[in-house]
């Protein structure tokens, strides 16, 4: 093999150092990040690690999340009983959101009702995020009149997915 021929089938560095990044790219989302208590103005939106998917949990590509007033209040870190459940002196997870709408991705070992592709809405911890792990329980088939946006709320008292009429 010539040395021409050797040199093209060498893969450069910088086609190397943009497989690395199309490859890490994968692994990421963007989220809003929350390190601190405070307003909601200390909310950023950064790139994150993407879950991995577990036994009886799902991948979800978030189209909507549902904010409501406890998700304000777990980024005030107030009332403080709140931090019992949301970290004391800083918040345990960081991204805010409850409430999802969205695509399946992923389905985990064990998940028989849904398959990538499927429309969904349920419960979920840290939905303001491109993407979302939620337990196959707390999800449902986003009725097809639904939009994603009023697919996103869900009933509080359940933590399950809100009844559509």
């Amino acid at each position: 093999m010539n040395a021409s021929a050797q040199h093209a089938a060498t893969p450069s560095s910088t086609q190397t150092a943009l497989s690395q990044a199309a490859e890490s790219a994968r692994r990421t989302m963007k989220a809003m990040i929350q390190d601190k208590y405070g307003s909601l103005e200390a909310l950023r939106l950064r790139d994150i690690d993407m879950p991995v998917v577990k036994d009886h949990e799902v991948l979800v590509r978030v189209r909507a999340a549902g904010l409501n007033v406890g998700d304000c209040f777990g980024v005030r870190g107030s009332p403080l009983p709140m931090r019992l459940a949301t970290g004391l002196r800083k918040p345990k997870y960081g991204v805010p959101g409850c409430d999802v709408a969205g695509h399946v991705e992923v389905v985990g070992h064990g998940v028989t009702q849904f398959k990538p592709g499927d429309e969904v809405f349920g419960a979920s911890n840290g939905t303001c995020a491109e993407y979302v792990l939620a337990e196959a329980s707390k999800l449902a088939p986003k009725p097809a009149k639904l939009t994603f946006v009023c697919g996103s709320p869900t009933n509080r008292r359940t933590r399950s997915p809100a009844r559509a009429s």
